[in-house]
This record gives C-alpha cells, structure tokens and sequence, in this order.
C-alpha cells in the first residue's frame, strides 16, 4: 500500500516483546478502513524474531516506519520517541496489546476539528484480562464475594470521563478518578501533544502529562465502546517486574509514586496542591501497597520452593 503525501494521524507503537500479541495489534491497526495513518513502532531492547517480523510488515505496507532501540530505554523513552518521530496533524499511542476498533480514529478526530477546546479525545472501552476477570460478578460468586466485587470495581473507575469544568476542578476530578487511565492512549493534536508530555519523571509520567493536558483543554469521552485494553499494570504484573521494564531504582520501587506527588507539588498551583492532599496522600499508599504485594508474592514463592527441595530431600 503507498503511502499517502500528508498522512492525517500517527499512530505511535511502543512494543517490548511477546510475538503473538503484537503481531495480533498489528493486524488489528492495517486492517482499520481508516487508512490514512503512518504507523510508527519503537522496539525497546529487540529481539530477532520480533524485529524480523516487524521489518516483513514493514516492507509490505509503506505507512510502517520500524525503530529499534540498541538498549532497554525503559517505557517512558519509548512513549516519548514516537511522539517525537511524528510530524501528522493528529497522534494517538497504542499499547501492544491493545485493540483500536473500527470509528474510533474518524470519531475522535471529528470531535477535535469541530471542538478547539477540546485537547484529548477518545471513547469508552472494554476491559479484557486476568484482573478485570477476576473482580467480574459472576452468578456462582457467594454473597460475600459480590459484595467485595462491586466495591472493587465502584472505586475501580473503570469507564473513561469527560470535563468540562475549570481547571481546578478538573485535576481534582482526574485525581480522584484516574483509575485505569484509558484517557491517556486518546487522540491528540500532535504539536499541542509535544508541549503537554512530561518527561521529567518515569513512574505515573502519564498520570502527571494528563494533569498538564487540562492546562489546554478539555477531555472528551464518545459513549461507545470504540477500543479494547489490555487490564495488567504493576498489580497484575508485579512491581519487581515493572521495575526491571522501566528501569526504575530501587529507591524508586520503594517511593513508587513520590516523584509524581513532588512534580505535580512543584507545577501545581499551591492552593490546587493542598486541596487534593487527601489524593496526594493516598497515591504515596498506594506505591506501599504494591510493594508490600509484590513482596508478600515473592516470599511466599521462595517458601513454597525451598519446602519442594525439602520434600524430595526427605
């Protein structure tokens, strides 16, 4: 397929690894009837069998530009390179196991030409998963479970929200219902993107470039179901893990979301700080908590494996 002169959109694809999954992304992307997109894949610390395949869709179809990074530049770099590496008049990153679907790119980018105002544009979305199926209601559920359930998922925050309210008050509504933070893979003005990013900081830089996007706009949520994620993260994936992808100290693992609270603490407005204190306060926590989790899982593997020698030794 030729590329056209002036691609409308860029799609920016940050992969890392596991075949299957990209190649499925991939597939999902070109078969779009929206085709007037540059696909641009940054391939953090690649491997033979996925560069391969990448560079074989590359040649196939011309609005693919492939990258490979030499060394692991951790998630953030790579979100920041494709953005970089776009010169669209429209941008939107993908997850490698994420799934856009059909009128999710000509929808948004609708609601963005007839709407100046607005600065990040996406839908609703559907969650798939081992964590989202686990806290699911299902009919077999004891009552006690159901009740647990649907408190997990009410504070969840699972849908994706608009606003259109100050900017006070919409930090204070993103704060408190960031949840799955679906808003962040919607689509953008990609030199209005560029200026909004934040670099400064690896954990939560998503989190903190959300915050800086309300600076120019407003979000704006179709009521339909136009993507597909992926519900992993650091409670699914373990910290240990998300540390080693990411590059992250261990003073980092420790402090998980300090250095977010410390960037929103210095390009906050004060009085906008110390009124979302109480969220301030439970995002330090919740960096505790998958610590505590992920150490609690790696205890518990290393006893059930020295009790498994002990075992065949006797």
């Amino acid at each position: 397929m030729l590329e056209s002169k002036k691609s409308e959109l860029t799609i920016g694809m940050p992969i890392y690894n596991n075949e299957k999954i990209i190649r499925n992304c991939l597939e999902k992307i070109l078969s779009l009837p929206f085709t007037n997109f540059k696909l641009i894949i940054s391939h953090d610390g690649p491997n033979k069998i996925i560069s391969k395949m990448c560079k074989e869709y590359q040649i196939s179809d011309k609005r693919i530009q492939y990258f490979e990074q030499e060394n692991n530049i951790g998630s953030k770099n790579n979100f920041e390179f494709v953005l970089k590496k776009a010169s669209s008049e429209y941008f939107c990153w993908v997850a490698q196991d994420d799934e856009i679907l059909t009128g999710f790119i000509e929808k948004n980018i609708q609601v963005l030409k007839e709407n100046k105002n607005v600065v990040c544009s996406s839908s609703q979305v559907e969650l798939f998963g081992e964590r989202i199926d686990s806290i699911k209601i299902k009919k077999n559920d004891s009552r006690f479970l159901k009740i647990k359930k649907k408190i997990l998922l009410k504070f969840a925050h699972i849908e994706n929200i608009s606003t259109n309210d100050s900017y006070q008050n919409n930090v204070r509504m993103y704060l408190r219902k960031r949840g799955h933070q679906h808003i962040f893979y919607g689509i953008y003005r990609t030199e209005q993107l560029k200026k909004i990013l934040v670099t400064e900081i690896t954990h939560a830089f998503d989190w903190a470039s959300m915050i800086n996007a309300l600076r120019y706009g407003n979000f704006h949520v179709i009521n339909e179901v136009l993507c597909k994620r992926y519900d992993g993260g650091v409670s699914s994936k373990g910290l240990f893990n998300y540390a080693k992808v990411n590059r992250l100290k261990k003073i980092d693992m420790i402090f998980l979301n300090a250095k977010f609270v410390s960037w929103c603490y210095n390009n906050l407005d004060k009085k906008i700080f110390m009124q979302n204190l109480d969220c301030f306060c439970f995002t330090i926590l919740e960096g505790f908590f998958y610590l505590f989790v992920d150490f609690s899982r790696y205890v518990l593997k290393k006893n059930l494996k020295n009790n498994l020698i002990n075992s065949k030794k006797n």
